[in-house]
């Protein structure tokens, strides 16, 4: 994460709004943030961390955060972010609270909003986490990015557990966390192994063998069933030739029944040929002209009727008319009434209004009254309210008079904070430089102890050195000497003659060297060369401790000469600083006067602060009471404008009746008046409601008279018609009867009445006589046919059932070796599952095992705890690179068994002890170094261009050495394209970083930021 830009407003001393473009601070890549104490600092690393993750390292949400955060004097507090996250995207979060007007302690949430950078504009997003979005939870952001002040050594001193939790989360160590996925898989495994062993139980009977005894048992089961089936065939054969017979014989005795029926049925079937034929002839002379006589009298007699029905409903029409026109003339009448009434109806609604108006008229009256008191008493509120707001403005003045300066006290507390500051360093200094004499004497004794001077150690070792070199110089060429008497002597021991000698090759030796004994001689020599030796190295590492002692000598001086040129430099310091004590009224020895004086100002700015609140309330209820006053007068105002209005809608109503006495009316009441209007208007709509019905009544029944008429002529018309048609049928029916030789109407209607179906009649005859002949000429054939032929049905049921038997033996051989058929393809089928299952089931097993090992390997989180003891030693050997160079190669970090953090310390023999046994500088170091190590590795991950720090610690701790060291070492981040800002009040980190942000507090504007560019 690189941060773009901060602005604060209303946030803890940050009253204005300020704004930080951290672009100059950050291509500087070191950069500072500077002020005095409880100037607000921190608070800028707050508001980032706070604006990102609404977190706080102060306070919690239960501690009333929201007041708690907000300047006293702020109404409202804003905190807008802008940054660049590891993916180089544009990101801004903004918050901002806001305090209720009516309770000053209540500081709701008004905003929370993330937004993204795209197409130039600033975009929204649904959610405000921006975990996801930097990479890190809130915990890790402020150990990594952001360490608040006082959490610098936390990532050192956590334990193996929390310590394992944070890198699993910041280095995505949870994708080595198998141990819920192993289980799983080892569960579903041994879950489907089971399943397996069990279904292989299934298979048990289920075998090759069986198999093959099947398909043996199968073949000779179809030997069987082929023989049985050629038998079978020939006596079907046999039987189907009988069954031709006995079909031919049983079909001549049903032809010869059938014939001798159809014989019986033939004198009917020829009398019913002649009905049939009187029938036709009759229904085409009478069947139609009867039918129309019988329609025209239908018709003339519902003609008749509806004549009749007619000329009532006429008559009926008549006597309405006359009933209309009756009513017509008695509303006519009364109609010439109506205009009048309808006034009367008009000015009884105005005399109803004119009854309300001065009801409210009176009410209008009343409210004035009552208003005008209030108005006259809510002026008298106003007055004193204003009058009081004068006083409590004058006393809020004169205190303000009387208050002490606080900007001055600030100044005299800052001198004073200055040069406790100075002593207490002052006092470090002295004691340290006491600390050094000490250590320097203990290393003067030490030195003194191995008998050597700091001036001469050097020479009397070397002069040590060269007396015990010559001495074992001699001792070697006496020793050399003795060997080579040694050798000979073995040489004269060995000379015979004739044999050559070894050194001369003579073969004769007529003077033998006579030479002794000499080995206890080379013995003493070896053992005093030995003895020489020893000295040696006893010399050598005396004269390395020596010189190891004359180091932390040397060390222990320049050490001591820069405390001194400290203290001398802190003495001038101080000087300097008590000269620039400039306050008269103030002893620079004494903080009584300056403490008094305090309490002085805190007492005032109290009363202040109280009076302050209690202005506000008056200015609240002020303004509440101006507020009810206007409201007052502007409702008197309405009731005033009301009351006329009013007054003249009755002056115009009074105005509008003429005919009604308005006196008539003043004892009744608004609804009394009411209920006579409605009553009113009730009688006179009626009576233009009736009058309107009537006449439309008596314009509608004259066309339906009109009409009524001409319906009566032509039903009378057409019954004329009927008549003469009755006749001339009549008449035609009289010569059909004589022309066909029948008595009367009555016979022809009763052979008509038959309603026979010629047609179906025909086809039944028809069919009669085709049946009836082919009938006769089938018996003929079948007789001729079985001439010469006869049917035994006794040995054709002996046939037939031999034949039964026969089947049903083959039946069963077909079911036999279906059955078999089916059983050895179910039992191949199986035997394929077997194989596939024991298949599967070797597998699953091989995959148990497999799993097995994993489970145990990642049983309890021990691969996670394993991958991170990786990084941990990673972090620990990037630290160390670090941590050599500030400690001058003195300690070293390590992880011991429990994946603990140690120190070793090279002036103790390199042996490991707890890194709570720091010193507060060494523990600074030492977490610099761890978290500077952190940093780059969680920001490395993240493939970002350029790595943000930033560190809010003092660097008190660290003596001037140490902080050129860390100086150094912050700087030369700059070259690995790192972003380092520190929050220090060192005067001399100051002087060395050239870009920084100044913040200053001011009493009454609250704190400001001033950027350093140099």
């Amino acid at each position: 994460m690189i941060p773009i830009s901060l602005t604060i407003e209303g946030l803890y001393s940050y009253q204005s709004r300020q704004t930080i473009d951290f672009t100059d601070l950050t291509e500087a890549g070191l950069f500072g943030i500077f002020g005095a104490v409880g100037s607000g600092k921190s608070s800028i690393l707050e508001a980032i961390t706070f604006a990102l993750y609404g977190e706080t390292e102060r306070m919690n949400s239960r501690d009333n955060r929201n007041y708690n955060m907000m300047n006293l004097r702020s109404s409202r507090s804003y905190i807008d972010f802008e940054f660049l996250n590891h993916e180089n995207k544009k990101y801004r979060i903004t918050r901002s609270y806001r305090r209720n007007s009516k309770n000053y302690e209540d500081v709701k949430a008004a905003d929370i909003v993330l937004y993204t950078w795209e197409e130039d504009k600033w975009i929204p997003l649904e959610s405000a986490q921006v975990s996801d979005i930097i990479g890190l939870s809130y915990q890790n952001f402020k150990r990594t990015i952001i360490i608040p002040q006082g959490q610098f050594k936390e990532f050192l001193e956590l334990g193996a557990t929390d310590r394992t939790k944070m890198l699993k989360e910041i280095f995505n160590l949870q994708r080595f966390d198998l141990q819920a996925r192993t289980a799983t898989l080892y569960a579903e495994n041994r879950s489907a192994l089971d399943q397996q062993e069990g279904q292989l139980l299934a298979f048990e009977q289920v075998t090759a063998e069986n198999i093959l005894s099947k398909e043996t048992q199968l073949q000779e089961e179809e030997l069987l069933f082929r023989e049985q089936e050629r038998v079978c065939k020939a006596a079907e054969e046999q039987l189907q030739q009988l069954k031709h017979l006995k079909e031919d014989v049983e079909l001549l005795q049903q032809k010869e029944q059938a014939w001798q029926q159809l014989e019986a049925q033939k004198p009917a079937k020829d009398a019913l040929a002649g009905e049939v034929e009187v029938f036709e002839l009759l229904q085409k002379e009478f069947a139609a002209l009867l039918s129309n006589n019988e329609a025209t009298s239908t018709e003339l007699k519902q003609r008749q009727v509806q004549a009749g029905q007619e000329k009532a409903r006429l008559e009926q029409l008549k006597q309405e008319q006359s009933l209309i026109r009756q009513r017509l003339d008695t509303l006519q009448t009364e109609m010439s009434s109506l205009p009048q009434k309808r006034i009367e109806e008009m000015e009884l609604g105005f005399i109803g209004q004119l009854q309300g108006l001065s009801r409210e008229v009176m009410q209008i009256n009343e409210r004035q009254k009552i208003g005008t008191a209030f108005v006259q008493t809510a002026q008298e509120k106003v007055k004193e309210l204003k009058l009081q707001l004068v006083q409590e403005q004058e006393k809020l003045s004169a205190l303000k008079v009387s208050r002490p300066n606080a900007a001055r006290l600030l100044e005299v507390e800052k001198w004073w904070g200055q040069k406790e500051n100075l002593d207490q360093r002052l006092s470090e200094a002295i004691s340290k430089q006491e600390d050094l004499k000490a250590a320097e004497e203990q290393q003067l004794a030490a030195l003194a102890g191995e008998g050597a001077t700091r001036e001469s150690y050097s020479a009397d070792f070397e002069q040590q050195t060269v007396a015990i070199e010559a001495e074992l110089h001699l001792l070697r060429q006496q020793q050399a000497h003795l060997q080579v008497q040694e050798q000979l002597a073995q040489y004269t021991h060995t000379l015979q003659d004739g044999i050559p000698c070894p050194l001369c090759g003579a073969v004769e030796h007529p003077e033998i060297a006579a030479i002794g004994d000499v080995s206890k001689e080379l013995a003493g020599i070896n053992t005093a060369i030995d003895r020489q030796n020893g000295l040696l190295k006893q010399l050598a590492a005396q004269r390395s401790k020596v010189e190891q002692i004359i180091v932390s000598l040397t060390a222990l001086d320049a050490q001591k000469t820069e405390g001194a040129t400290s203290i001398e430099s802190l003495k001038t310091h101080i000087a300097s600083h008590q000269q620039a004590f400039r306050w008269q009224d103030f002893d620079a020895a004494e903080r009584t006067v300056f403490e008094q004086q305090k309490q002085q100002l805190e007492a005032t700015e109290n009363q202040i602060l109280s009076l302050e609140a209690t202005l506000t309330s008056t200015h609240e209820a002020l303004n509440k009471e101006q507020e009810n006053l206007d409201k007052a007068n502007g409702r008197l105002e309405v009731l005033r404008i009301d009351l006329a209005r009013n007054e003249a809608m009755i002056q115009q109503h009074e105005n509008n009746i003429k005919q009604l006495d308005v006196a008539d009316y003043r004892h009744y009441t608004v609804e009394a008046i009411a209920v006579l209007l409605q009553q009113l208007k009730e009688s006179n709509d009626q009576l233009q409601a009736d009058y309107e019905h009537s006449n439309r009544a008596f314009n509608e029944i004259n066309p339906l008279i009109a009409a009524q008429e001409s319906t009566c002529s032509a039903t009378d018309s057409r019954i004329a018609d009927l008549n003469t048609l009755l006749e001339t049928q009549l008449q035609a029916i009289d010569q059909r009867l004589q022309a066909h030789q029948m008595s009367s109407v009555e016979q022809v209607k009763e052979i008509l009445q038959k309603d026979l179906d010629i047609a179906a009649i025909r086809n039944a005859l028809q069919a009669f006589r085709v049946q009836y002949e082919a009938l006769q000429m089938g018996v003929a054939e079948l007789k001729e046919k079985l001439k010469d032929k006869t049917f035994d049905r006794e040995h054709f049921a002996a046939q037939e059932q031999a034949l039964l038997q026969l089947q049903a033996e083959l039946k069963q051989f077909a079911t036999q070796i279906a059955q078999l058929k089916g059983m050895i393809q179910w039992e191949k089928s199986e035997l394929e599952k077997k194989q596939v299952l024991i298949t599967k089931l070797t597998a699953t097993k091989s995959r148990a095992e497999q799993l097995n090992i994993m489970k145990k390997l990642f049983d309890r989180a021990g691969f996670v705890e394993y991958v991170s003891s990786i990084y941990l030693r990673q972090l620990c050997a990037m630290a160390n690179v670090r941590f050599h160079r500030l400690t001058r190669n003195q300690l070293s970090l390590q992880l011991n068994d429990n994946n603990d953090f140690e120190i070793v310390d090279y002036l103790n023999d390199g042996r490991a002890r707890s890194v709570k046994t720091l010193s507060g500088g060494q523990g600074f170091q030492a977490s610099l170094s761890l978290a500077l190590a952190l940093a780059e590795s969680v920001q490395s991950n993240a493939r970002a261009d350029k790595h943000f720090f930033f560190i809010d610690e003092g660097f008190g701790t660290q003596d001037a050495a140490s902080v050129h060291i860390v100086f150094e070492t912050l700087r030369h981040l700059q070259k690995e394209n790192r972003i380092v800002g520190i929050i220090s009040h060192v005067d001399e980190l100051k002087d060395k970083i050239p870009v920084s942000l100044s913040v200053i507090k001011d009493e009454e504007q609250g704190s400001r930021i001033e950027v350093n560019l140099s």
